[in-house]
């Protein structure tokens, strides 16, 4: 009985060890984990924007030196009608990580779509793009409406296309505005290709219509020749060539009206006829392979009715067996579900059964009648029986309990060489490892000692109960022996141990125990060591990864540091800094024999600190390179527009003094340099961008002024002679609108109260005209821009307007009614005057 439950005790060890051992590195097994919570992404939150814009910025970049942005934005004219938004933060990255690697914005840019369709600007969820770009990570991403997904602008077209454009160069050159522009030129310009794509499958459809509706038929024709009765696999085919047709149905009747929607289901209904061109041939086949194996059933089944046995009850179970294979072959034809295969294996069945029974027939014919002649023998009979069946249970006992260690000692053995080969440097001779790596050390290294010295001890104890039952065949008595040896042999080891497998020093506990106790003890034992190997190998691979990157980051910190050595710059602090974690690193690699739970902490700090300062000292050498290259260069040739503006007059006047500037600029180059040596990287690249911006903003300025002297004649002529005008076509759009119906006087009321706001500015023409005079006479340019501009923007766009109430009333025609390809074409249009206005009595702008 002990015998018995000790058998038992083991099976559930072992059936509760499996999950555990089949698991890939030999993970302990755990209870499920319920899934933490998704966390919020980390990145920036989204720029405000607000109606009639088509740029956000986040408010600490937000100013005039991204108007050339938004003027670009604003100004894209898609030639298949799609309308671009752009956004410009900090950090895109989902986890709030700075680094320039992490570049890819593209899950940021769809957070951002969805956000902006309820913003005041509504981008549209068809027809709209989204362009972001993250400064601290380098980074762009794309996300466009679903009319645009659907001929094919997918994510990787988009970072395809991301990546064939311009916006590589411009972001070296750090000019944001032509990074931006570059990548919003190139999606159009893939969307104008992907569109004639379109075009020509939409085009394509319309023609094959009426092919594809053929095949359709054809390919009903063949079903219905194949399956012209109900058929379970054939009906399937025919439902699902009926979906097809109608694809085709609803493609056609889509083909006007929604053309991209017609060819996904064109194209559908062609996999689908595909699909059940491919699933005829597979019956086809199958058929073919199932025929014959039911030509061999039937020879079986003549067989088994022709033999001795048919009659018998072994007979009518081979021919119920016959029966239900012939079940399966019909299943298998009607549902295609199963296998030839199994129609065989099924009359293999049935012909064993027959077997048995002309068995059974033979003995009963041949073997009964003698029992009368052996009568004598029965008494002998008896006491070998008696004989074999006490063999016989010992035999049930000894011989199974034999293949249960084989078994477990087979799979320790496998289990345990596996271990050797992978963990050998791990169980080399060494002292145990201190610290915080200790522990797992002493455990891993215990559990492991354990289950080689317990394999060991088992195979012992099996190889002598093996040779005992060799010997006891037909020995009860040795059989019963053989059943104590895999029971009751006592194992014992005294503390301190150790298997030469594992030849770490460890003062190892001792053990003792029965046989039986043994197999469970061995299947823990080993459990445990593997589950604890799979947490030495995370310190291993962590270690690993954080050795290799920071290597990659000294690498590469030390050619930054070379290049700012050859930028003519000192490298002391970086020298400094790069000795400090190198030594770092090196005190990691000297823990890892030690204790690698410490090591791995200090090799991820030093990992992290290089790889700070190779981004660092990068930054800086990317600074240096921008200002000496880019910025001092701007500023010469600043300076020579300048002097070539101040050869005609005075450029100088309130708020504008180029040449201050510009030699203001010179220091600041000096300081940002110095940033840079200081190690300030950070805030130099803040300084450099400004100093970028007002160098820009005042290259604009010099555009603006060298302009004016012919542009605002120009203009002050044009609202002169466009202002008469324009009153007479109020009036008689008023007059028309009064002469309508009402309903349609209803739908005009928004306008009247505006066209009465834009009589006020044209009133005020002449009047800004004289100040504007008065500018230019004192040399004042940029503020006679500047008053220009206040009046203009509100002109401009109420003019807009009553072009278009002359057509849309009747009143005639608006064509006419622009400002001077010499405004469209210049910069100052585009050019944000706030800074030159002059102040405003009222709001003095035209009421949207």
């Amino acid at each position: 009985m002990r015998f018995r439950i000790s058998r038992i005790a083991f099976l559930l060890v072992v059936a509760f060890s499996l999950p555990a051992i089949a698991q890939t590195n030999g993970d302990t097994a755990a209870k499920p984990e319920e899934k933490p919570a998704e966390e919020p992404p980390k990145w920036d939150e989204f720029p405000p924007i607000e109606a009639y814009q088509r740029v956000g910025i986040k408010k600490r970049y937000d100013g005039p030196r991204y108007n050339d942005m938004r003027k670009c934005i604003r100004g894209m004219r898609s030639k298949v009608k799609a309308r671009y938004y752009a956004g410009m933060v900090d950090i895109t990255d989902p986890k709030g990580y700075t680094s320039r690697k992490l570049n890819d914005a593209n899950p940021y840019a769809k957070s951002m779509f969805k956000a902006w369709q309820d913003s005041p600007a509504k981008v549209d969820a068809e027809t709209g793009i989204v362009l972001v770009m993250g400064l601290r990570n380098r980074s762009i991403g794309v996300h466009a409406g679903s009319k645009w997904q659907k001929i094919g602008l997918t994510d990787q077209a988009i970072k395809d296309t991301i990546a064939g454009s311009d916006w590589g160069s411009a972001m070296r050159r750090y000019d944001l505005n032509e990074a931006m522009c570059a990548v919003a030129n190139a999606v159009d310009f893939k969307l104008v290709n992907l569109q004639r794509q379109m075009d020509r499958r939409i085009e394509n459809a319309k023609a094959e219509a009426p092919k594809v509706e053929a095949e359709l038929a054809e390919a009903q024709k063949s079903l219905v020749a194949m399956f012209p009765q109900k058929h379970t696999y054939g009906d399937k085919l025919k439902g699902e060539l009926e979906q097809a047709v109608k694809d085709v149905e609803a493609a056609k009747s889509k083909l006007e009206t929604e053309p991209v929607d017609a060819v996904e289901l064109f194209d559908k209904a062609r996999d689908e006829m595909k699909s059940v061109a491919e699933k005829q041939e597979e019956y086809k086949t199958a058929i073919k392979e199932l025929e014959a194996a039911e030509e061999e059933l039937k020879t079986a089944k003549v067989g088994i009715g022709d033999s001795d046995s048919a009659s018998s009850e072994h007979g009518e179970r081979a021919m119920g067996k016959i029966q239900e294979c012939e079940k399966i072959a019909q299943t298998y034809r009607d549902t295609l579900e199963g296998s030839p295969g199994e129609v065989r294996d099924c009359m293999r069945e049935a012909q064993i059964e027959s077997a048995k029974g002309e068995v059974h027939h033979h003995y009963q014919a041949g073997v009964i009648p003698k029992a009368i002649a052996t009568t004598a023998a029965a008494l002998f009979a008896l006491f070998v029986l008696a004989f074999f069946l006490r063999r016989r249970r010992a035999l049930k006992v000894v011989d199974p309990d034999i293949r249960e260690w084989d078994t477990l000692l087979g799979w320790a053995a496998v289990k345990l060489s596996k271990i050797q080969t992978e963990y050998e440097t791990y169980l080399q001779p060494r002292e145990p490892w201190q610290g915080e790596a200790a522990e797992i050390d002493y455990a891993t290294i215990s559990k492991l000692n354990r289950a080689f010295l317990l394999q060991k001890a088992g195979q012992e104890i099996l190889n002598q109960a093996k040779a005992k039952r060799a010997s006891s065949s037909f020995n009860v008595f040795g059989l019963d022996k053989t059943a104590r040896i895999l029971r009751d042999s006592p194992v014992d080891f005294a503390p301190g141990t150790v298997d030469e497998r594992c030849a770490v020093v460890i003062n190892s506990e001792g053990y003792s125990g029965k046989a039986y106790e043994v197999k469970a003890d061995l299947a823990t034992a080993l459990t445990e060591a593997v589950g604890l190997l799979s947490q030495v190998d995370r310190y291993v691979k962590k270690i690993d990864e954080d050795i290799q990157i920071a290597l990659k980051a000294a690498s590469g910190a030390q050619e930054a540091v070379a290049a700012r050595q050859g930028l003519q710059l000192p490298v002391n602090e970086l020298n400094a800094a790069l000795e400090q974690h190198m030594a770092t690193l090196q005190q990691g690699q000297q823990l890892i024999s030690v204790d690698p739970v410490q090591a791995a902490k200090v090799l991820e700090k030093a990992s992290k600190d290089l790889v700070a300062l190779q981004e660092r000292a990068e930054a800086g050498n990317d600074v240096v390179r921008e200002v000496r290259q880019s910025l001092v260069g701007l500023g010469a040739k600043l300076r020579k527009v300048l002097a070539k503006l101040a050869s005609k007059g005075n450029v100088v006047e309130d708020k504008f003094d180029p040449q201050a500037v510009l030699d203001g600029g010179s220091v600041r180059v000096d300081e940002i340099l110095a940033k840079v040596n200081k190690g300030k990287e950070i805030d130099a690249r803040e300084a450099m961008e400004e100093l970028a911006e007002d160098l820009k903003g005042l290259r604009t300025k010099l555009a603006v002024r060298a302009e004016a002297p012919k542009l605002i004649p120009v203009m002050q002529e044009t609202m002169a002679s466009q202002r008469d005008e324009v009153n007479g076509l109020i009036l008689k759009i008023r007059m028309a609108i009064q002469k309508a119906e009402p309903e349609i006087q209803q739908s005009y009321n928004p306008y009247l109260d505006k066209l009465t706001e834009y009589q006020r500015v044209l009133a005020k023409v002449q009047r800004t005209n004289q100040q504007i005079d008065k500018f230019v006479a004192d040399g004042k340019y940029m503020a006679a821009t500047g008053a220009l501009k206040q009046l203009i923007e509100p002109y401009a766009e109420g003019l807009a307007m009553v072009a278009q109430l002359v057509e849309t009333t009747g009143v005639g025609t608006g064509d006419h009614l622009v400002l001077p390809a010499d405004w469209a074409n210049s910069v100052t249009a585009s050019w944000d005057a706030s800074e030159f206005e002059p102040p405003q009595r009222g709001t003095g702008r035209f009421a949207r």
